[in-house]
């Protein structure tokens, strides 16, 4: 009996998941954002839009249902996880400023170099769920490395003119690293670090 209670409430959650998501989208503007909303959404299974326009990365299928993931931790359970990786649609006008969205605001936990509060395995897992997600939505095939180049160069909106001609250019990688005076860099020991100015 408590198992059909749970998935009931389960259900219940999962519907009330959806109008929340299909409500904030209708209040995407214009047209163009909205298409590019509903194929993040698809792509990012579990993530929703929020009261405020946010994008916020999310997977409900943690990992079992993960396509690209191979190896799971052995205490693997389904449950939500959230990560602090999100982006606002508000100002978005096309599907550039959506590409430049995920470009500044998802290349740091895409590189892997966040520590959440998990294991160090289910840290690397969020990551390469993210940038397998990232990737996709951008049709380009960056590395953990690359993704480092992109935080480094343009994360966090720090150089829009580099952002988009790195678009521009279909993602060349060779247009960050021809850049001379990148404002993060790479410590002995692979985390990334401000420069100081």
């Amino acid at each position: 009996m408590g198992k059909k209670k749970s998935e009931t409430v389960e259900a219940e959650k999962t519907s009330n998941n959806a109008n929340m998501n299909a409500f904030n989208l209708e209040r995407v503007k214009p047209e163009e954002v909205r298409d590019e909303a509903r194929k993040l959404l698809a792509l990012f299974e579990g993530s929703f839009i929020n009261n405020h326009l946010e994008f916020i990365a999310c997977s409900d299928f943690w990992p079992q249902r993960w396509s690209g993931v191979d190896k799971l931790p052995a205490t693997s359970e389904k449950k939500k996880i959230c990560i602090n990786a999100f982006f606002s649609l508000e100002d978005c006008k096309n599907e550039g400023d959506v590409a430049k969205k995920i470009l500044y605001w998802l290349s740091k936990a895409a590189s892997g170099d966040i520590s959440w509060s998990w294991d160090r395995q289910t840290n690397a897992l969020i990551a390469q769920w993210l940038r397998d997600r990232c990737n996709r939505y951008l049709g380009t095939r960056l590395t953990a490395g690359d993704w480092t180049w992109v935080y480094c160069y343009i994360g966090n909106g720090i150089n829009e003119p580099l952002a988009e001609k790195f678009i521009g250019s279909g993602y060349d990688l060779a247009v960050l690293q021809n850049e001379r005076k990148p404002v993060y860099y790479l410590d002995d020991k692979g985390n990334i670090r401000r420069k100081k100015q």
